[in-house]
């Protein structure tokens, strides 16, 4: 399988939202993507929590979050991966299965604070082209312009959402409507997914 212009965004999606879904949208119309996969991480080796769904069901999630939407896909390339996850891994693997003439990694924000612990960045850095998912970048963070001048700060919607305060107020059996997408919810529902134990 070809593709030219091809995106990988990668994420817990713990659960996926909104937030997640604007701004790949924002990011594949701005690069003209041919198309865009979304990938759960499988064992993350920077964060951990507890209550943190099954990798299953945060595939599961993540299918219904962009269904319907022929430009974005789902892959458990890093989920069937055993032990830690790393994504120079991935883009290997995406680059074997895909060839792509160009590869797009797009990143959070929190991303750019934690570049320097990522495994082998400067391979990542060299094998593809880092996009960073924000308007702004805070000066306190301390990148060297051979990092700054590999990645690109893309100017994206600021959504003010976050994974963890969804699995917060569903937790406390608050209402998650119109904050993750309606089949997502649903999901969460059926499954009792972040219930107070």
């Amino acid at each position: 399988m070809k593709v030219d212009k091809l995106g990988i965004f990668g994420g817990t999606f713990d659960p996926p939202h909104l937030g997640h879904l604007i701004e790949a949208e924002f990011a594949a119309e701005e690069l003209g993507l041919d198309k865009l996969i979304f990938i759960p991480t499988g064992e993350h080796p920077l964060k951990s929590y507890s209550g943190m769904a099954s990798a299953q069901d945060r595939l599961e999630m993540t299918k219904c979050a962009i269904e319907g939407n022929p430009l974005f896909e789902v892959s458990d390339i890093e989920i069937k991966r055993e032990g830690k996850s790393y994504t120079i891994n991935t883009i290997e693997q995406v680059k074997k299965i895909y060839s792509p003439k160009e590869l797009y990694l797009l990143v959070g924000i929190d991303n750019v604070e934690i570049f320097s612990q990522w495994h082998r960045i400067d391979e990542i850095l060299d094998s593809c082209k880092v996009v960073v998912l924000s308007r702004m970048v805070n000066n306190d963070f301390i990148l060297s312009p051979a990092v700054l001048e590999k990645i690109t700060i893309l100017d994206s919607p600021i959504i003010e959402i976050s994974s963890t305060e969804i699995r917060e107020l569903a937790q406390e059996g608050n209402s998650i409507r119109y904050i993750v997408p309606e089949s997502v919810r649903e999901y969460i529902a059926s499954k009792g997914l972040y219930a107070a134990a």
